[in-house]
């Protein structure tokens, strides 16, 4: 057994104490008999007296409550900080194995549990409750356990504020056959963690942590969905759904399956964005019918799949892009000669479609705001094999509700000369928006080069990056062609930013797992990264990176709170209100809940 539970049960054989008198503090403060020993009995026989966390006495009624909460109730403390672990615990005949049996069943219990040195799984990443908002004493979460060719099983298990979690039981038959399952936790349609339980008749149980997402956050906006797209079970691409109630579906997918979709829509998206002598009505409506096979596709799968307006969580291995910003659930024309709706403008400005809309209706115009991309609010993860350490428990009035990026003041500005290379005439009757225009409206200059730049972010370190750059393969350029290889990238190229915008040619794609620009910076730091999903032109480039920069700049600033998702969405209707595909090629990767603004009116902010 376990130390602890070794000293526990020698305790109670032999009628002896055991006095700690030097460990690790997770350790020492994670099991009850360790620091909560009873020392002298009262009077009354309900009375003990214990000696209590900074070497206090204190004395308490037992009662049907943790005495972990009911001490630090008295001493007017929180609980002292923990962190804790998603485990699985194998059994067959409720006995503890090892190793997978040949024939029988088996138990697999997973919970949450306290991470303490001297229990397997110490090294094993901490389940993301940092961050946890609660409204009573506990919390329920979902627990799913997927398996290649089997039907998903869900149970729930209630998370406390402190110690473990209750157990999700799950049966599995033993066998000859290797044996590979997922375990995805989930609030609703908000996936936390997964993990993977990997095994062979005969063979050891090796259970690991695979992907941390998210963190709890109660005052988070609710997702319609979310989807899991990564290499999975097998070896298979798959697609993992969550719905806003709880339900787990599981369905693989192919390369070819995956690859065909992609293209299929960034070839069309790519024709609209990167040709400016190209109909617009035509490439979008191109876009729209191929955006809505793939929609009614994931309809079949997931019947309640949300409407163009709703919010959507999508987390993706590595910086593999699954084009769900171009899903269509509008009304499609029959024909493929039917124009843009002559009415575009007013919804795309306002940000909502005319309610019953006799156009619409009518089927003979296309409305762009069947797009959810357009209409909808899409929070992009990539795939974290792990992360950092967790923060020790914050005082109950501290602890963080939403993120919220307080300062974007400082901006750092680069941009190849080649983003100028266009005629105004070319431009016209859109805005003309040139580097030196961009270096007014943000008050910067332009770095040159690469050196200059890592030179103004350890000097200044700024909150916002703005990159308009050249991609040539592996090579990012700035300035008169000054080139960086992308895997030289590093902390010193982002510094402290919370955002950064990195505008240029396919550079939110890489051939290369994690090699594209997202990728790349958020794995030095970076919050939230905004990049380009197709071709681009440098003097829609320029226009579109200025008003990214001067629209999350103000939001800092504003009274009224908004969040990154909801700006990049206004500004795609925007371009397309002005009749530019660009904004549909613009794509967020991060967490689109973070909170722009001012009013704290009923929200908790924490930093960044």
């Amino acid at each position: 057994m376990d130390f602890a539970d070794a000293i526990e049960h020698a305790e109670s054989k032999s009628g002896l104490r055991t006095t700690v008198l030097a460990s690790t503090q997770s350790y020492f403060l994670s099991r009850d008999s360790f620091y909560l020993t009873p020392i002298v009995k009262g009077r009354d026989s309900g009375d003990y007296e214990y000696q209590g966390i900074r070497g206090r006495s204190i004395a308490y009624r037992i009662a049907d409550i943790d005495p972990i909460e009911k001490l630090s109730e008295i001493i007017n403390a929180p609980p002292p900080p923990t962190e804790r672990v998603l485990d699985a615990t194998t059994l067959q005949d409720g006995i503890e194995i090892k190793q997978w049996p040949k024939v029988g069943l088996v138990d697999i219990d997973i919970n949450i549990r306290v991470k303490t040195p001297l229990r397997n799984g110490y090294n094993r990443p901490s389940f993301p409750d940092e961050r946890v908002e609660w409204r009573g004493e506990s919390k329920t979460l979902q627990v799913h356990m997927f398996e290649l060719g089997r039907q998903p099983v869900s149970h729930s298990m209630s998370l406390s504020r402190t110690g473990d979690s209750t157990i999700a039981s799950f049966r599995r038959e033993a066998g000859h056959t290797a044996v590979d399952l997922r375990f995805l936790v989930s609030d609703g349609a908000q996936i936390l963690q997964t993990a993977r339980l990997q095994t062979a008749s005969g063979q050891p149980i090796n259970f690991f942590i695979e992907n941390i997402v998210t963190p709890v956050h109660r005052e988070k906006k609710n997702f319609g969905v979310a989807l899991l797209v990564n290499e999975s079970l097998g070896n298979r691409p798959s697609v993992t759904f969550i719905t806003g109630d709880g339900e787990a579906i599981f369905s693989p997918l192919s390369d070819h399956q995956i690859e065909l979709a992609r293209g299929s829509l960034l070839q069309a998206l790519e024709q609209a964005v990167a040709n400016p002598k190209a109909p617009l009505e035509s490439l979008m409506m191109k876009l729209a019918n191929r955006g809505s096979l793939l929609q009614k596709e994931l309809q079949s799968v997931v019947p309640n799949w949300p409407r163009s307006q709703g919010r959507v969580q999508l987390v993706t291995q590595s910086d593999a892009f699954f084009p769900i910003e171009y899903l269509y659930d509008g009304q499609l024309p029959e024909s493929p000669r039917a124009s843009l709706c002559a009415e575009r403008a007013g919804c795309l400005r306002k940000g909502r479609a005319i309610e019953n809309c006799s156009i619409r209706e009518a089927g003979e115009q296309l409305c762009p705001m069947g797009f959810l991309g357009i209409s909808g609010v899409i929070e992009r993860h990539s795939w974290k094999p792990g992360k950092g350490a967790a923060l020790w428990e914050l005082v109950e009035g501290d602890r963080p509700k939403r993120h919220r990026i307080g300062d974007l003041s400082t901006v750092a500005f680069a941009a190849s000369n080649r983003a100028d290379k266009f005629a105004d005439a070319d431009v016209l009757p859109h805005p003309v928006v040139r580097i030196e225009n961009i270096e007014t409206s943000l008050n910067v200059k332009n770095i040159p080069n690469w050196k200059d730049w890592k030179l103004r972010l350890q000097q200044d370190s700024p909150s916002l990056l703005l990159l308009l750059v050249h991609l040539d393969g592996e090579v990012v350029y700035v300035g008169d062609d000054c080139g960086l290889n992308l895997g030289s990238i590093g902390t010193q190229h982002v510094g402290g930013a919370s955002v950064v915008i990195a505008i240029g040619c396919t550079s939110g794609l890489a051939d290369i797992p994690g090699g594209s620009l997202p990728a790349i910076f958020q794995r030095n730091g970076a919050r939230v990264v905004v990049a380009a999903m197709t071709n681009v032109l440098g003097r829609h480039a320029n226009r579109v990176g200025n008003e990214l920069a001067v629209r999350l700049k103000k939001a800092a600033i504003a009274r009224e709170s908004t969040t990154v998702g909801e700006i990049i969405s206004a500004i795609r209707r925007e371009l397309l209100a002005d009749g530019l595909a660009l904004g549909l090629a613009v794509v967020a990767f991060g967490d689109a809940d973070i909170v722009l603004g001012k009013d704290t009116k009923g929200i908790a902010y924490v930093s960044y």
